[in-house]
């Protein structure tokens, strides 16, 4: 079998184009590559997250889930990936939507109820996690400009990676909080320049 990434510098992109699908060439300015750049810089953001989880606490048994929620992610947005750039991937089922679904939910029972919005950086993971999550907002923001724009994508619109990036950025957010908890923060919570100005 040939190795997927058998030669690192092929030189083949120097012109400014890129492989598809499998053999299609096109812009490395084209809408679907920028959507898969924003998936690629995605993944990347989550690994320096989960690089870091445990520095809290090595024997924390609830970094471990975390750990392994998130590497199941980082696996699902290769399946994205693959789905929409090539015709020989089929795109995954609803059941990664359901996970996302069920843990955040888990992380959301043990969560106070907020009445403003989150301050990101209350914890160097947590702060992480809010990156991660407005990355994932990009990377749906141009998912959705590559369906509008591109007929041949308009059947994502109806498939689970909607609903499974839109579900990634609220589990990003619960994570957050979550992650602050653990460093048994306070949470600061955006004060409107009437409450500010009143102090």
């Amino acid at each position: 079998m040939k190795n997927r990434l058998d030669r690192i510098v092929t030189k083949s992109g120097d012109s400014g184009m890129t492989s598809i699908n499998p053999n299609k060439r096109i812009s490395k300015n084209s809408n679907i590559v920028n959507f898969l750049g924003d998936l690629d810089e995605l993944n990347a953001y989550i690994g320096t997250l989960k690089a870091d989880l445990f520095i809290i606490n090595s024997t924390e048994d609830s970094l471990r889930d975390i750990y392994g929620w998130i590497t199941r992610i980082q696996h699902t947005l290769f399946d994205i990936g693959g789905a929409v750039c090539s015709e020989d991937i089929e795109i995954f089922d609803e059941k990664a939507v359901i996970f996302l679904e069920n843990i955040i939910y888990e992380i959301n029972q043990d969560l106070p109820p907020l009445r403003e919005f989150v301050l990101p950086g209350g914890s160097q993971l947590g702060a992480k996690a809010h990156v991660s999550r407005t990355v994932c907002r990009r990377a749906e923001r141009s998912l959705m400009n590559l369906i509008e724009n591109n007929p041949e994508y308009e059947k994502f619109q109806k498939s689970p990676v909607l609903p499974f990036i839109n579900r990634l950025s609220d589990f990003f957010f619960v994570l957050s909080r979550r992650l602050d908890r653990l460093y048994k923060l306070d949470e600061q919570t955006w004060e409107t320049r009437k409450k500010r100005k009143n102090k």
